[in-house]
């Protein structure tokens, strides 16, 4: 158990060195907008089968993962109010956010995000794993080698909450706060990054952003919905 725990503060510290680093990530994604800005409107405009990022219509988009920004008047009046979430997730994930009309996740599904401020805390992906709290399809992309893709999504106009365990349905690395965690053998490991509950099955906003995660942390756009 020494040398488990021992590991995983490794890779913490590690992952914690790259916060300053990853920070100019965000200023980086908005350089990337303007720059991509052109194109994308032209490919909406003219192509009627334009794979703009969607939200998951499908459970893979409502499971356990990784964000929104800026603090405001929650839509209800209570709990969390974010403008943007960000999740991180691989491959076999990009479809429920590339299909035009799509959901952010299906109907009666909790989708986890962290707050985009927080998102500045992943720089790779073993950190998009990590500060997402091992989300399965994260985590599984980045244990395999593969390719980690995120999406920043409006929700300033949903309902926001702190998870809970019957939104996380048993997941092993949850624990109540709303803060992410990594379970090592029984232990849970508190992540800086929050984490927020919306519920799933509403129409993705206009303006969501899909990206996949490049090297140092930048976000390289692949479209943008609406």
């Amino acid at each position: 158990m020494s040398a488990v725990k021992s590991l995983f503060r490794q890779l913490r510290e590690s992952v914690l060195t790259g916060t300053s680093r990853a920070k100019d990530k965000l200023h980086q994604f908005t350089d990337n907008i303007d720059s991509h800005l052109d194109t994308v409107v032209k490919r909406v405009n003219d192509r009627d089968t334009y794979d703009g990022p969607g939200g998951g219509s499908g459970n893979g988009a409502g499971s356990p993962g990784g964000g929104s920004s800026g603090p405001g008047a929650s839509p209800t009046g209570s709990g969390p109010s974010y403008t943007h979430g960000v999740r991180f997730f691989g491959a076999e994930q990009l479809k429920y956010y590339t299909t035009p009309g799509s959901t952010l996740g299906p109907p009666g599904s909790a989708v986890f995000m962290m707050p985009a401020e927080d998102a500045v805390n992943v720089h790779d992906a073993m950190s998009a794993a990590i500060e997402s709290g091992m989300a399965p399809s994260v985590t599984q992309a980045w244990r395999n080698g593969e390719p980690v893709y995120g999406a920043l999504i409006p929700i300033d106009h949903l309902p926001q909450r702190l998870p809970t365990s019957a939104d996380a349905g048993g997941f092993e690395h949850y624990l109540p706060g709303g803060n992410t965690a990594v379970n090592v053998g029984g232990i849970h490991f508190v992540n800086p990054t929050r984490e927020i509950v919306v519920d799933g099955g509403t129409p993705l906003r206009p303006g969501t952003a899909v990206f996949e995660l490049g090297n140092g942390g930048t976000w390289d756009i692949l479209g943008i919905y609406g």
